[in-house]
């Protein structure tokens, strides 16, 4: 069972963000997205490496570590018990009752942010919109892990903007941005408006979104992705021509991209511990041994930080196509070039080295390089 896989995943694996964050995307997987327990499990995961991953230095509170890890067994043994157990036995106001209770007798552990997104979860529906607001905007305020608090400000928006409550989500999202003392959230609330402006085209309003951020909170973690979008829009849109490299690939061949004009080029980023990244492979493998190297080129990009661990992988795989890496993970040179902040991920070069695509997999991307082919 996919679900089963992602529990693995979460207790056995999961000790950064950037792998957490692009789990759910190809193969079964992605039935997971409306899971509510598959909700819950990146939620908890979340709050439980969120702030070291971010930050590099874990969140403390003021009890001591006995009090902690106590309040962390017992919450998650509750969490366990609702999302696996029979929900039936107790009516829908009695569970959000009894999570109130939790949130409140846990007041001062890192573990009620764990509590906090479980319960978002539960009113995540047009009839507790209310009280999903409301629960949204007490954890702006009072979670003791901050760093959670962005991806909630996204799914806010999208949520209101569904059930067409949006202006009251943004007038509540104003009076923090403007507040004496505004909550330690505010970077992600601008980097959440300025995620919902560009999605919507509105790219001058997420820029100046974006720069706001930057300039009030330079150092904040929100601030190194929104240099990061800023950097997309202005150099990486569809249309522009593709930022050059030149670098050595894993096993020692040069690899320019300059060199490579004339060619549909595929720019492929993974990583061998990436779950979503391997079932691409089949296809990759396809593309490169049916495609004519004097107008096709695929190169790969891994954030592996094992080198030996990807040679391996490689061998392994029969993946014979050209490699880069650089051992930086998530922190790659061309990652950062191409602003790829999480994977699989993919950009589509033309012949005259310009950005024809972003973005594409399986067979939209197939079809797209087969199409590109086939155009003088």
């Amino acid at each position: 069972m996919a679900i089963d896989a992602v529990r693995h995943f979460l207790s056995d694996a999961a000790s950064d963000m950037f792998q957490i964050d692009r789990l759910p995307e190809t193969g079964d997987l992605q039935l997971l997205h409306e899971d509510t327990e598959f909700k819950t499990l990146i939620g908890t995961a979340r709050a439980r490496f969120g702030a070291k991953s971010r930050t590099g230095v874990s969140e403390r509170s003021e009890h001591d570590d006995g009090q902690e890890n106590k309040a962390k067994v017992e919450v998650r043994k509750f969490l366990r018990d609702y999302w696996n157990g029979d929900r039936k036995r107790f009516s829908q106001a009695e569970w959000i009752a009894e999570f109130r209770s939790q949130i409140d007798r846990y007041q001062g552990t890192t573990v009620i942010a764990e509590l906090q997104h479980s319960l978002l979860v539960i009113y995540s529906n047009e009839k507790m919109w209310q009280e999903f607001l409301a629960l949204y905007l007490e954890l702006l305020n009072t979670s003791p892990n901050q760093s959670v608090v962005g991806d909630h400000a996204q799914r806010v928006l999208e949520v209101s903007k569904k059930l067409a409550r949006e202006d009251e989500v943004l007038g509540a999202f104003r009076k923090l941005l403007e507040a004496a003392e505004p909550p330690k959230s505010v970077p992600a609330i601008f980097f959440a408006l300025a995620e919902r402006a560009y999605s919507g085209g509105e790219t001058e309003k997420a820029k100046a979104h974006y720069r706001e951020l930057l300039r009030r909170f330079p150092d904040d973690w929100w601030a190194a992705r929104a240099r990061g979008r800023l950097h997309e829009i202005e150099h990486l849109n569809i249309g522009q021509m593709a930022p050059r490299f030149e670098t050595a690939g894993v096993h020692g061949q040069r690899i320019s991209l300059q060199e490579m004009h004339g060619k549909v080029v595929l720019l492929h980023f993974w990583a061998t511990w990436c779950g979503p990244c391997k079932p691409d492979l089949p296809m990759l493998r396809e593309l490169h041994a049916a495609l004519p190297v004097k107008n096709f080129a695929l190169v790969s990009v891994s954030l592996d930080e094992d080198g030996l661990a990807l040679v391996t992988f490689l061998d392994k795989q029969n993946v014979r196509w050209p490699q880069v890496c650089d051992l930086k993970g998530p922190k790659s040179d061309l990652a950062q070039k191409y602003n790829v902040s999480g994977i699989p991920e993919t950009y589509l070069i033309d012949r005259e080295g310009k950005i024809a695509y972003k973005g594409l997999r399986g067979e939209k991307l197939k079809a797209r390089i087969i199409e590109m082919l086939a155009t003088k």
